[in-house]
C-alpha cells in the first residue's frame, strides 16, 4: 500500500501526447514526476535526483533503446521499480526483463492496468527496501553487542542455527515462520547492549540485583526491534526466549499455553549454546552433561519435552557440532 506521501516517477516518452497522458495519470493518484524524452536527458534527471520512486520508460527513445538505461537504474539503484512500454515483438520484452525491467506493457495501454501496475510497482520497491534496510540494521545491532562482549561471540549465529535444526526436525516446513525463528534466533539477546558492561562481562557469578538487570535484556531487545519493518515475527522469539512452560521464566512469566512455539524451540537452542560455550564466569560443558540437563528440565516441566528429544536426537547423530 502506498504512504499518504507523494511518490515520485521518472517518465521518459519521447511521444508527447503519451507523455503528458502518464503525467496527468499519475498526479490523480498522488505521484509526482519528472519527465524526460531522450535517453541523455532521463539519465541526466536520474543522477540530478536523489530518489525515484519508479521509473517508467518507452523502450525506444530517439537517442538509444531503454536497454540501456535500464541497466544504469538497475546498477546504482537495485530497489527502484523499472516499468517498461514497448509496441514491439517479444524480443523487446525479453531484452528489458534481461536488463532488469520489473514490468512490460504494450502500447497502446490501458489506464486502469497502468495505474494498477504503477501503485504494485511502487510497494514491491518500498517493501524490498524495507527488507534490506532491516537486514542492515540486524547486522549492525548484532555486531555491536558481539563487540562489547567478546565471550558471547557467534552466540546469535549459533542460536540461530540450532532453532532452524530443531525447526526442521520437527517436520515443519512454513518458510515464513522459519525465517522469523532464524532472525529471532539472531537477534535474542540484543537487548543486552542494555546492560552495564560491569554486569555484562563480569567474571564472577551475578548477585540477585545484578540478575535483576540482566533480565531486562528480553524487554529491551523488544522495544529496540519492534519498529523494524520486517522482523515482527520476530519479536516473540526475542520478547520470550527465557520464559519457561513451569512459570518460572521470564519477564513475563508465561506458562505452558502462553508461550510462542518459535519461541520455546529458541529458548531450548539458547540454553544447550549457553551451557556448551566458555563464559567469563565459567568452563564450557561438554554436549552430554547438557544434554543431560535439559532432559531433566523437560521432565521437571520448564523447557518441551518434544523440542528437548529431537535435539537430542540430533547431538547423537552429530548434526550438532558443538
Amino acid at each position: 500500500m502506498l504512504t499518504n506521501s507523494k511518490n515520485l516517477a521518472l517518465v521518459v516518452d519521447d511521444e508527447e501526447p503519451i507523455l503528458k497522458l502518464m503525467t496527468s495519470l499519475l498526479k490523480i493518484n498522488n505521484i509526482e514526476s519528472i519527465q524526460a524524452s531522450t535517453h541523455k536527458q532521463a539519465l541526466k534527471e536520474f543522477k540530478d535526483n536523489n530518489k525515484f520512486d519508479i521509473v517508467i520508460i518507452d523502450y525506444f527513445l530517439p537517442d538509444k533503446n531503454g536497454e540501456d538505461l535500464i541497466k544504469i537504474i538497475r546498477e546504482k539503484e537495485p530497489f527502484t521499480p523499472i516499468l517498461v512500454f514497448s509496441g514491439a515483438a517479444q524480443e523487446v520484452k525479453i531484452d528489458s526483463y534481461a536488463a532488469g525491467a520489473n514490468f512490460v506493457i504494450p502500447k497502446p495501454f490501458g489506464e486502469a492496468e497502468f495505474i494498477m501496475v504503477v501503485r504494485n510497482l511502487i510497494s514491491l520497491g518500498e517493501a524490498k527496501e524495507n527488507l534490506e534496510e532491516a537486514k542492515n540494521i540486524i547486522e549492525a545491532l548484532g555486531s555491536a553487542l558481539e563487540a562489547r562482549d567478546t565471550y558471547t561471540e557467534g552466540h546469535g549465529e549459533r542460536v540461530a542455527d540450532l532453532s532452524i535444526k530443531i525447526y526442521d526436525s520437527l517436520g515443519l516446513n512454513n518458510r515464513k515462520q522459519r525465517h522469523e525463528l532464524f532472525v529471532g534466533g539472531l537477534l535474542h539477546d540484543i537487548g543486552k547492549i542494555g546492560v552495564p558492561d560491569n554486569i555484562l562481562k563480569s567474571p564472577d557469578a551475578l548477585s540477585d540485583e545484578d540478575f535483576k538487570i540482566v533480565k531486562l535484556h528480553p524487554n529491551i531487545g523488544y522495544d529496540i526491534c519492534k519498529n523494524l519493518a520486517g522482523i515482527k515475527g520476530s519479536l516473540n522469539v526475542i520478547k520470550y526466549h527465557h520464559e519457561r512452560l513451569d512459570g518460572s521464566g521470564y519477564p513475563d512469566g508465561l506458562d505452558n499455553g502462553s508461550i510462542p512455539v518459535l519461541a520455546q524451540i529458541a529458548a531450548l537452542a539458547d540454553v544447550y549454546d549457553a551451557m556448551t560455550t566458555k563464559r567469563t564466569y565459567r568452563k564450557e560443558m561438554n554436549k552430554e552433561r547438557a544434554m543431560e540437563i535439559i532432559i531433566q528440565d523437560a521432565q521437571e516441566g520448564k523447557l518441551n519435552k518434544e523440542f528437548a528429544n529431537n535435539l537430542l536426537e540430533l547431538v547423537r547423530d552429530g548434526d550438532i557440532i558443538i
